[in-house]
């Protein structure tokens, strides 16, 4: 188990980003300080609990063709409690108790027993990064009908370097409870091959490369960048659906393979994948790696390299939400009066 030669990872680990907000559509600010889930993030939510729910044959279990989370886990905030109850609806999980009373300040949980649970789990560690006196604000100013939460609630905001280690800490923990999980699960050496139908179709060829991560990448190479790298306007902007761009394909899996599911948010997102896999600071994604409302980002964890086990084989797979839409092409402006025209114009 773990060879890649067996197509066979040791377990699956899946993020989520939550549902969109109504800050996110009004370009707000949001941190620890939580919005409402817009109209829109509501019919999100609906098609994220419908793509979760197994379907009538026993494989696919459901839209995205995944196992049946083994262990949900959410940020503490509304937002992302919310779109893990509606994961948890879909897979027959039960959702966060009503009694829950963790809060982002509160110290980050310790794993679990490595086993299956059915209900989801709060861990303050995976809390969006907190922006103190700038929460609730538009270019730092203050907007209508957004209340800033008070210092003593917030507290001091937290620097990119200080978010950067809380990440890359809760990261770190959940990956080695998803690697103890593996290894002592009895169903382990019984789980079937998962790989994409990109990546069975490479390793029927003789060629295993994981999809979208390039293998002669030093797992140490430019691991953070500029430690201002995520703007925080970009992480709860709100981006569309038309910036999808998905490595999903998968062919059917085994319900026993482990799978953690992680819902957070963007800058969390950001600086995970970030750490993970550096490579992908290019292009659109070179200065933030945006994710969708409710997209998943799917890795397997193997054991073949200790310093790097993650490959990225899911980005920004928003199937659930159906089809992408088409990006809106910029129109170019041309001036409509020449400089010389105006040289030779009659007094």
């Amino acid at each position: 188990m773990g060879d890649i030669a067996s197509g066979r990872p040791r377990a699956l680990l899946t993020l989520v980003r939550h549902a969109e907000s109504q800050a996110n559509v009004d370009r707000v600010l949001q941190g620890v300080a939580d919005a409402p889930i817009s109209s829109k993030g509501e019919e999100q939510l609906r098609k994220l609990e419908a793509g979760w729910r197994p379907g009538a044959n026993a494989l696919p279990s459901n839209v995205y063709q995944l196992p049946r989370p083994t262990l949900i886990v959410t940020s503490p905030l509304g937002r992302a409690r919310k779109t893990s109850n509606a994961i948890a609806r879909g897979c027959g999980i039960r959702e966060v108790l009503l009694e829950d009373s963790i809060t982002f300040r509160s110290p980050p949980c310790q794993p679990p027993a490595p086993q299956a649970h059915e209900h989801v789990l709060v861990d303050a560690g995976l809390s969006e990064r907190n922006f103190g006196a700038a929460e609730s604000t538009r270019n730092s100013q203050p907007v209508d009908g957004y209340t800033r939460p008070p210092r003593t609630e917030v507290g001091r905001a937290e620097s990119y370097s200080q978010f950067e280690r809380r990440v890359n800490a809760a990261g770190w923990k959940w990956i080695e409870w998803l690697r103890a999980y593996a290894a002592s699960s009895v169903n382990t050496a019984e789980t079937q091959p998962w790989m994409s139908r990109n990546e069975k179709t490479n390793q029927d060829k003789g060629d295993t490369e994981p999809l979208g991560i390039p293998r002669d990448t030093e797992p140490g190479a430019n691991q953070s960048g500029d430690p201002q790298a995520s703007r925080p306007e970009q992480e709860e902007a709100g981006t569309s659906e038309s910036d999808m761009s998905s490595t999903h394909d998968a062919t059917a899996v085994s319900d026993n393979i482990p799978h953690l599911v992680l819902v957070l948010h963007g800058q969390w997102i950001n600086a995970f994948l970030t750490h993970h896999f550096p490579e992908m600071r290019t292009g659109r994604d070179a200065y933030y790696i945006r994710s969708l409302n409710t997209a998943l980002f799917t890795m397997e964890l193997w054991d073949h390299d200790n310093s790097r086990p993650l490959r990225l084989v899911r980005k920004n797979d928003t199937s659930h939400l159906g089809p992408a839409l088409p990006r809106a092409k910029k129109r170019r402006t041309t001036q409509s009066t020449r400089l010389t025209d105006l040289w030779h114009t009659p007094a």
